[in-house]
């Protein structure tokens, strides 16, 4: 610790900390190490790392003001950070989901009296996953996307507006929450989805580009995807459907594909599918 003070001028202290196995509120954080200078109702450091078990990330530029609200800003840095795992760290539980994201993300707001913390900028997502519980069936997957959204934090939940998101060739926008006690929820939307940009559909095979509209959402026991399709020229499973709308929904293991219906040249049909 340094500690100097010139005449005329307020006091400064410079030292290192560090914080192990830190927890703020219900929200573990893990191993916190930094250089902080404090001034008279300042705090600030060029950055502070913290590691725990979803990986590592940094808040470079960092300032606590002090005073009848405690006011934080700085950039949030993460190079692999898994987001299942953060969520057990956060106390939400284990959900059906997982995504490494990597992004620098400018975030300020206050930490008392109440968490309201705002950021926004840019994410790389890589190996996305939503599954069913406890049989770990994938119902969709993503070998990486990119994502540009605004996110507000407080003591409840971590809400994400209407964000951007880029799949390979594919865009659409998405919108949504993940709660600390009810799980998670995101809406999404693309008017033309390829699936040469899908690692996975509910294990199954589709060729073509697709316009969705649908949500899904889940908890600690459970996961569901819930969309409309539409496509001029769809193929499922190596048969050509043509130009199909329906709506599919896989919850529990079951893929329900309602309210079929679709045409190929003259001929036209309708229908109900059950996969499991």
């Amino acid at each position: 610790v340094i500690a100097r003070q010139q005449r005329g001028q307020d006091p400064v202290i410079i030292g290192d900390a560090e914080w192990l196995n830190g927890k703020i509120s219900k929200f573990f954080l893990g191993d916190i190490r930094t250089r902080l200078k404090f001034t008279p109702g300042v705090l600030s450091t060029n950055e502070v790392k913290i590691t725990n078990s979803a990986g590592q990330l940094a808040i470079e530029d960092a300032v606590v003001n002090f005073g009848e609200k405690v006011e934080v800003s700085g950039r949030v840095s993460a190079q692999a950070l898994e987001l299942r795992q953060l969520l057990i760290n956060l106390g939400v539980g284990d959900t059906p989901l997982h995504l490494d994201a990597k992004g620098r993300i400018p975030c300020a707001g206050t930490i008392s009296p109440m968490v309201d913390i705002a950021c926004s900028g840019e994410m790389t997502v890589k190996n996305l996953e939503v599954h069913s519980m406890p049989e770990r069936r994938t119902i969709v997957a993503f070998d990486e996307m990119h994502a540009v959204s605004d996110i507000n934090i407080d003591e409840e939940r971590i809400t994400f507006t209407r964000g951007e998101l880029k799949v390979g060739s594919s865009e659409g926008t998405a919108d949504g929450y993940v709660d600390f006690e009810d799980g998670f929820h995101f809406n999404f939307k693309t008017p033309g989805l390829d699936f040469d940009d899908v690692k996975s559909l509910a294990n199954l095979k589709y060729e073509g580009s697709i316009a969705l509209d649908g949500m899904t959402e889940g908890d600690g026991g459970a996961a569901i995807l819930d969309t409309k399709i539409k496509s001029d020229s769809f193929y499922f499973e190596d048969y050509f459907l043509g130009k199909t709308e329906v709506n599919a929904r896989y919850e529990k293991g079951f893929l329900k594909l309602s309210n079929f219906a679709g045409a190929v040249d003259e001929l036209k049909y309708t229908g109900n599918i059950l996969l499991h």
